[in-house]
């Protein structure tokens, strides 16, 4: 029996040790910390990796067409909207001149009014509804239920119901110029949606801004071009007139009074070769 005893205190003894050594189980609360801080880090990089797919884009995009809808599905993936749409304003008219739907927006309308064909959007849209309010405040906007909001204004026919709202104001240099809208997110839209979206609207501006800014440099330089070769070709004309003309044709700076060009009807009325003439008049 004392035997018996001392087995029974050394195995007590023995399992108590091996539990001491077994490493505590996380708190649940450290587990939740964790899982949020990894979440965070996820959809940083996304956002850093859709900036970067941006600027990319920016260099690489055939129009601007192009860029809009590369910049809008990088916000789906990002936010995990069903469909998005972009819009710049138009100060002058109060209305949205510019328009960009994306391919998901496309694909989930159902409209079929040979005035509004499927791929070209609409433009000069007032701004009102809730995406107005975006504009007019200046500030990010979330509905998850946009039926009850005090702006709704309702949707086009043919556009899918809308069932969640994220609007995200573009602005430059403080002023803004534009938004973009998403839409139906499955579980709605949160905050870190919107602060995500919103790190991703300064690359878009600065993007297309670049862009235009390059069409415009190259704009300017063919316009350039064209006008050099045009200047060529009068002065190819006028030498080829001067030069079988009877008459005296001569160029004069105004500012010196130099002979810039005789025409070779000098030498048979002066009766000199042009090469001895008098380089200034006076």
């Amino acid at each position: 029996r004392v035997t018996s005893i001392i087995e029974r205190v050394c195995v007590g003894c023995w399992e108590r040790r091996v539990s001491d050594e077994r490493p505590p189980a996380p708190a649940p609360l450290e587990t939740d910390e964790r899982r949020a801080t990894e979440e965070r880090l996820r959809r940083s990089n996304l956002v850093l990796e859709g900036i970067n797919r941006i600027f990319h884009a920016a260099l690489s995009a055939h129009s601007d067409a192009e860029l809009r809808k590369l910049c809008l599905a990088i916000a789906e993936d990002i936010s995990g909207a069903a469909f998005s749409f972009m819009g710049e304003v138009d100060h002058a008219a109060q209305r949205l001149g510019d328009l960009s739907i994306s391919d998901r927006g496309w694909a989930a309308f159902a409209i079929e009014d040979p005035a509004f064909p499927l791929g070209k959007a609409p433009t000069g849209l007032r701004i009102a509804g809730i995406y107005g309010r975006v504009i007019i405040d200046e500030r990010s906007l979330i509905t998850n239920d946009p039926d009850t909001h005090p702006d709704r204004i309702g949707v086009p026919h043919g556009h899918p119901p809308l069932t969640a709202f994220l609007g995200v104001p573009l602005k430059q240099a403080g002023a803004t110029i534009g938004l973009i809208a998403l839409a139906n997110r499955p579980d709605g839209f949160r905050h870190v949606d919107a602060e995500a979206v919103e790190r991703l609207a300064p690359a878009i501006v600065h993007a297309l801004a670049s862009r235009r800014a390059g069409q415009e440099r190259a704009a300017t330089q063919a316009v350039l071009t064209q006008s050099t070769q045009r200047l060529h070709e009068n002065e190819a004309r006028f030498r080829l007139f001067a030069h079988h003309s009877s008459h005296l044709l001569w160029i004069i700076d105004p500012a010196g009074g130099a002979i810039d060009y005789r025409s070779p009807a000098y030498e048979r009325i002066w009766g000199e070769p042009i090469a001895e003439a008098p380089a200034k008049i006076g």
